[in-house]
């Protein structure tokens, strides 16, 4: 099966003012906007943030609470409504946005034992074998994929799982180092955007599970 990697691109329109147009003088006249006055409330995410920042279910460790402050400023610098969406921050080391289908999504990660981040494209199936078979079909297209990121990327078929991932890391110095968070995020910004327009095409086109199942059920049967 044959896949076309491309990278997303966007383009700004021109905006036209607001004008009344005398088509007998064939002339514009200015429209004067009319004037609100706009009242800032709370959105979704920054009400999601002050409950969970509010929540004393449990106590948080240290570095509980070091990854709730890491998350809740990387959802503050992602742009309102755009491709990564602002997430409820999580205590836990990473945290997952969709890339359109169902089995597949985009992970942030975070190992400050080690000492890195990562950006990954993540394939999981309920069944045994199918994301290992969605994982071949998009290895085939490895050298495009890896043109259209803009770089090598890890490909992880991970044999003692079901799951597999392709990704990129990050070695950072010391995590508990908040000056340097800003860039932490930005590059697991930029690397989730390439991974999104590197494989959110792909992924629609490959085969429904339960084709995929039939092929494994068949190739298990021609093994035996």
């Amino acid at each position: 099966m044959e896949f076309f990697f491309h990278s997303e691109e966007t383009h700004a329109e021109d905006c036209q003012p607001n004008a009344y147009c005398d088509r007998s003088k064939k002339t514009s006249v200015p429209i004067e906007a009319p004037k609100f006055n706009l009242i800032s409330k709370p959105n979704d995410w920054s009400r999601s943030v002050a409950a969970a920042a509010n929540d004393t279910s449990g106590e948080r460790t240290e570095h509980q609470q070091r990854m709730f402050d890491f998350w809740t400023a990387f959802a503050a610098s992602l742009p309102a409504n755009g491709l990564l969406p602002r997430k409820a921050p999580t205590t836990s080391s990473w945290t997952e946005y969709p890339i359109g289908r169902t089995n597949f999504r985009l992970g942030a990660v975070v190992n400050a034992r080690t000492g890195y981040i990562r950006a990954e494209f993540y394939i999981d199936h309920a069944t045994p074998g199918v994301a290992k078979r969605w994982f071949a079909m998009l290895s085939e297209g490895r050298e495009q994929a890896e043109a259209s990121f803009g770089g090598p990327l890890d490909w992880q078929e991970l044999p003692s799982s079901r799951a597999c991932r392709v990704c990129c890391d990050k070695p950072i110095a010391d995590f508990s180092d908040k000056s340097a968070w800003p860039a932490h995020h930005a590059w697991l910004a930029d690397a989730l955007r390439r991974l999104h327009a590197t494989f959110s095409g792909p992924v629609r086109m490959l085969p429904a599970s339960d084709l995929v199942e039939e092929e494994l059920v068949q190739m298990s049967s021609e093994d035996s």
